[in-house]
């Protein structure tokens, strides 16, 4: 008779895009609170790597978030945004930023969960960078990032199924190229226009997770409209808001750029 010894691993968890600062020296993440996370990091050149620190949030469920900034003299405003792998594919998608917000000083508010997240561990990525919000693979100047990990229970219990189909065609790695989509005229009254290449594949019949979208936030973070791409060329009427400044963010398959419009 002989004994032996088997270990199971668990099941690998993705690897997600990096994302960072490149420099702390006048501001970086000082605290943040999810469920039970409390993390006091200070300054962590960048980018902290949290992983280790875990919370259990139910679908369905509101969990309370707060981030607060450290400055080490003058006091900018921050953009602050919070991303949560909910279907556990790897990629931080435009409908799994669960917050924003401009701010000067500590921010808080509400992450829901959705009752569809997948079960089981996934990762929670917490960004703060000067005076905007970057996206979730972004490598900017001034401000940090951190990771962490989140345990679903009550949610969805399997990976949907992948469709036969390839919906994006051939060429799955197409990129997002900002040069190449227009934003015009700017400075503007209110109305403005989004020229895409005429090569570009808008997918205009493809699944919510890979088709084109467009959403402009005021810099308080507070989403004025969001509007799905079904043509080459898209016209916006933001006239009955305020003067100022309006960041337009251009998201497809896990990709996202952000460009600016000033409303005069």
């Amino acid at each position: 008779m002989e004994d032996y010894t088997i270990k199971i691993s668990p099941e690998a968890l993705p690897e997600y895009c990096e994302s960072k600062g490149t420099d702390v020296s006048y501001e970086y993440i000082q605290q943040v609170t999810f469920g039970s996370i409390n993390n006091v990091s200070g300054a962590n050149g960048g980018y902290g790597d949290f992983t280790a620190q875990s919370t259990t949030v139910a679908a369905g469920s509101a969990v309370s978030i707060g981030i607060t900034p450290i400055f080490t003299g003058t006091v900018y405003n921050e953009g602050f945004s919070v991303w949560i792998d909910f279907n556990q594919d790897g990629v931080f998608d435009y409908n799994e930023q669960v917050f924003t917000q401009i701010s000067s000083s500590a921010v808080s508010g509400t992450v829901n969960i959705p009752l569809t997240a997948k079960n089981g561990i996934t990762r929670m990525r917490v960004s703060m960078q000067y005076e905007q919000a970057a996206t979730a693979c972004q490598t900017f100047t001034y401000g940090e990032v951190e990771d962490y990990t989140i345990n679903i229970v009550g949610g969805s219990a399997a990976k949907p199924a992948q469709s036969a189909v390839n919906p994006i065609g051939e060429n799955q790695e197409e990129k997002l190229v900002a040069a190449q989509i227009q934003l015009y005229p700017n400075p503007t009254s209110g109305r403005f226009t989004l020229q895409f290449p005429a090569s570009s594949k808008l997918r205009t019949q493809s699944p919510e997770d890979i088709a084109t979208f467009v959403r402009v936030s005021d810099m308080n973070g507070r989403i004025v409209k969001i509007h799905k791409v079904k043509a080459a060329v898209v016209s916006f009427d933001l006239s009955t808001l305020g003067k100022g400044l309006y960041q337009v963010q251009i998201t497809r398959n896990g990709q996202s750029i952000i460009k600016q419009v000033v409303i005069r």
